[in-house]
């Protein structure tokens, strides 16, 4: 199973998942079963982005992406083609975007000291020993649609990113934003 992981907050919590490679670049991630190939990341001081998965952006767009992270424009990451996790860091800020189609869901908890994240709900729930949520269970097995959970895991205290929403983590704490509008503009067919 391919999935990745990150800590923000304090320090001491670095543990490296069983088979992980730490993420250059960006302090406490960590990528489980990714080829190489599929797991890019560029930075320049504070600033740093990565991509996980198939994403059409080349190594020159990524760099050129960096500016506009400096200025908080999360929504241009997710432009690229492909399926692909972003991970991007300005400064004390981190976002960590999944991928509209849900090939790249993100998880979260808090912990006293900070939040962990991840592309695995299940990896989230065994670090406390999280027990399943029977209702958030019998809504996915009656519905089989992952969005009908809203921001419910199948995991008491793992909460799920909605799609269109990314993880904005900052000293004040961790929460869903919305990143993809609702509505989109009428688009006129005869044109």
């Amino acid at each position: 199973m391919r999935w990745s992981a990150g800590w923000y907050g304090g320090t001491g919590h670095n543990r490296l998942p069983a088979g992980g490679r730490a993420l250059s670049g960006l302090e406490g991630t960590w990528t489980v079963g990714w080829p190489g190939a599929r797991v890019r990341a560029v930075g320049q001081g504070p600033v740093a982005l990565a991509v996980i998965g198939e994403c059409g952006a080349d190594d020159d767009q990524l760099e050129r992406a960096l500016p506009v992270m400096r200025a908080k424009g999360w929504r241009a990451l997710t432009r690229w083609p492909g399926s692909y996790l972003t991970i991007a860091r300005s400064g004390e800020v981190l976002a960590v975007i999944g991928d509209l189609a849900g090939q790249h869901p993100v998880y979260w908890r808090t912990d006293g000291a900070g939040t962990w994240w991840s592309t695995s709900a299940a990896a989230l729930a065994a670090q406390e020993g999280a027990p399943a949520d029977p209702t958030a269970l019998a809504a996915h097995l009656a519905l089989a649609q992952p969005d009908v959970l809203g921001q419910w895991s199948l995991f008491r205290s793992v909460s799920r990113v909605p799609t269109g929403h990314l993880l904005l983590l900052t000293p004040e704490g961790a929460c869903p934003v919305r990143y993809e509008p609702a509505e989109y503009e009428p688009v006129n067919p005869t044109r």
